[in-house]
């Protein structure tokens, strides 16, 4: 009977603390949230689909957020709106970068649609976002003189960094010539999810207009 009694109570106690327990990154992000395990170029704001069914990338249909995962992963950096305003979608799960858990996912909101790359500690909590793309651009950006489009941005990891191309275009109205910058970034990514950013390199081009 104390046997019994005894073995029970152990029983009880380990379930608490299980209970207890905070859930880990792969309790919150199983794999099968996910269409990809990458990040490479191909993965972009262009390659991902949207009809009145959902959003696709690579032919496969992409996973809502929740609610609530919303209110955990999105609303600490949309601030001035509430996360339940944006829709979100996971997209990739990439290896582990020290002990925090990298994934991408797609934020779409009233003329609003990004990339984030989302570092989650060891307890499933937001620590930092890196926009792999779209970021605040609404459209071409019009003054008296000049028209600055949205960049146009490819991303892959190298190790624990994130290489970015940039291409940033401005055209002047007056004479239809276009200047064309690329540029190339590497992003470390430190212990803590900091991302450091430094230009690799930059190029200018000039575009004469074509009429």
């Amino acid at each position: 009977m104390r046997v019994s009694i005894s073995l029970s109570i152990l029983l009880f106690a380990f379930a608490s603390l299980s209970l207890n327990k905070p859930p880990t990154t792969r309790d919150c992000l199983p794999d099968h949230l996910f269409v990809s395990f990458q990040l490479n170029e191909s993965i972009s704001l262009d390659t991902i689909m949207f009809d009145r069914s959902g959003y696709y990338y690579d032919g496969k249909k992409l996973i809502k957020l929740d609610s609530q995962q919303k209110e955990r992963w999105i609303k600490p950096f949309v601030k001035a709106f509430p996360a339940n305003l944006y829709e979100a979608h996971f997209v990739s799960k990439l290896s582990p970068i020290h002990n925090l858990q990298p994934i991408i996912i797609s934020v779409v909101g009233t003329d609003y649609h990004t990339l984030w790359l989302l570092m989650l500690n060891k307890n499933c909590e937001a620590v930092s976002i890196f926009y792999l793309e779209g970021e605040n651009c609404e459209g071409p950006m019009e003054n008296d003189s000049t028209v600055v489009f949205c960049p146009f941005r490819r991303n892959r990891m190298q190790g624990n960094s994130l290489i970015t191309y940039e291409t940033r275009i401005s055209e002047y109205l007056t004479s239809g010539h276009r200047v064309i910058d690329s540029l190339t970034f590497a992003t470390s990514i430190n212990r803590s999810g900091r991302f450091v950013t430094k230009r690799l390199d930059s190029i200018r081009f000039y575009k004469k207009p074509t009429h």
